[in-house]
């Protein structure tokens, strides 16, 4: 792996150049899986918060796909465990909905959030509940992975303006 990286980076691409869909090379890495890409394009200095034009993060794509090496390696570059896509989902909404436990459990033990909540009002626990009951033929993740919000613990949905992403905050009293 990180062949192809470093034969395009050895020939001049521009690390952080964008497909039409808004994907960088970084995010096609990760959603790969190619951790050796991932962190060769993040040493050559590809934009680790770079956006699709739904909002989604080079780390969403990993955690989607259910690549926890890359979700460490994007983690050990600094990415943001806490940002939200277009629908305010991050990458432990993602992990969770899509059940990958690895990427679950590497999110949750790098501090990711597990009381924000998307614009739908749901949390990544609510979010592997669903679709636990959606789906009896896979293993699903089960609650000691995202635990819900503490008893009494608030949540409150807002609208970061920084590119148009979707952020969900806890609400600390």
């Amino acid at each position: 792996h990180g062949g192809a990286a470093r034969a395009r980076l050895d020939a001049g691409a521009k690390v952080s150049a964008t497909n039409r869909n808004g994907y960088t090379a970084l995010r096609a890495a990760a959603a790969s899986g190619d951790a050796t890409s991932v962190h060769l394009l993040v040493d050559a200095g590809a934009a680790i918060e770079a956006r699709s034009h739904r909002g989604s993060s080079a780390l969403m794509a990993a955690a989607l796909n259910g690549h926890p090496n890359a979700v460490e390696t994007l983690i050990r570059a600094g990415a943001d465990l806490d940002s939200a896509n277009n629908r305010g989902y991050t990458a432990l909404m993602a992990a969770a909905e899509f059940g990958n436990k690895g990427c679950v459990s590497v999110l949750l033990r790098a501090d990711a959030s597990p009381a924000l909540r998307n614009l739908q009002g749901e949390t990544a626990w609510q979010i592997a509940r669903r679709r636990r009951s959606a789906d009896h033929e896979r293993q699903p993740i089960g609650q000691s992975h995202v635990t819900p919000p503490a008893q009494g613990e608030r949540t409150r949905r807002h609208t970061v303006e920084t590119r148009g992403t979707a952020r969900s905050t806890p609400v600390t009293d």
